[in-house]
């Protein structure tokens, strides 16, 4: 929703205060009591551990209270968002409870009208945030500038492990940003940037910040357009880094739309010299028969693999028989 501009600057006045201790609690939280689907007696005693307000369509006067709620919590953990048209003053309302919140360990906001200015809202409140491990901000219009405010706090903060960035129209310029801030966290475990339009120099530079990463273990740049030489800065990484265990390269056009099988080859190289990754998931990449055949060579000489997916690729059946016997019975093949 799109809070009125005269809400923001009394919304920053009222976050403040014990409104569990206050002797109108009661009526601090009426605004929720008609969506959380809990007692007001559960909100005002802070017994609550997990709190599901997805598409609850929240008013800014619920809002409000979601923001008292966060400034008092001590048991609250688990806190869904989603789908709530919640705006960049929604998020700055918010970001001032989180500030100061030391129980929520993971918040979801989802499908909501963030943009870069909430983004920003939000990362200066993580700067300093110690407790937050996992954020979801996936379908919430960050733009390239949202996604410099995120890298900005990645910098910083020492707790978040886990970001999903899916679907926020991040473009390739975004991968500057991102990949800066990969280079100096040391926190960070999983990163899901699927479907953002990211191109072969968006992965340069993303490829190039996990080499000096020492920490992110899950990577997911499912739906974007990598080509074949995305896949071959991929494969760059993959021959050095060490700590990355699962990527997604689903439906990312690694072979130029089956045209060219360089990047696969460049992949299979570094499949053969890494000695970290446990999981890759290639579906809907048209890698067809030439394409089947350096994967067949590198898995025969991996020793660390346990998952591969190379579903919905044109494959025959020859092919198919080719990967089983080279993945043999310890490493799990998804045809």
């Amino acid at each position: 929703f799109l809070l009125p501009a005269h809400h923001n600057w009394h919304m920053a006045q009222d976050i403040g205060g014990d409104f569990t201790n206050s002797s109108d609690s009661q009526a601090s939280f009426q605004p929720l009591a008609g969506v959380v689907g809990v007692s007001l007696d559960a909100l005002c005693d802070n017994s609550i551990a997990e709190l599901d307000l997805s598409r609850k369509g929240l008013d800014a006067a619920q809002l409000l209270t979601v923001s008292r709620l966060l400034r008092g919590a001590t048991a609250l953990t688990l806190l869904n968002l989603s789908r709530n048209y919640i705006s960049d003053e929604g998020a700055s309302c918010l970001s001032e409870a989180i500030k100061t919140n030391k129980s929520i360990i993971s918040l979801d906001l989802s499908d909501n009208d963030i943009g870069a200015e909430g983004a920003g809202h939000l990362s200066e409140a993580l700067k300093t945030n110690k407790r937050l491990t996992s954020l979801n901000l996936s379908q919430s219009y960050l733009g390239a500038a949202g996604a410099k405010n995120i890298a900005a706090m990645l910098k910083l903060n020492k707790t978040i492990t886990s970001i999903s960035l899916e679907n926020d129209f991040l473009g390739s310029n975004a991968a500057e940003y991102l990949a800066d801030g990969l280079k100096q966290n040391t926190a960070l475990k999983s990163l899901n940037l699927a479907d953002n339009k990211l191109n072969e120099n968006a992965v340069e530079y993303l490829a190039t910040g996990l080499m000096e990463n020492k920490t992110l273990t899950s990577l997911s740049l499912k739906g974007n357009d990598l080509r074949i030489e995305g896949a071959a800065h991929v494969a760059k990484m993959l021959r050095v880094n060490t700590t990355l265990q699962s990527i997604s390269l689903d439906s990312s056009n690694l072979t130029n739309n089956g045209r060219a099988m360089s990047g696969v080859i460049e992949l299979a190289e570094a499949l053969k010299k890494n000695k970290a990754l446990l999981k890759m998931s290639l579906t809907y990449n048209q890698l067809g028969a030439q394409g089947a055949v350096p994967l067949a060579e590198a898995l025969k000489m991996n020793k660390t693999l346990t998952a591969l997916n190379v579903q919905f690729n044109s494959l025959e059946d020859e092919s198919k028989a080719e990967l089983k016997q080279a993945a043999g019975a310890i490493l799990a093949l998804t045809l």
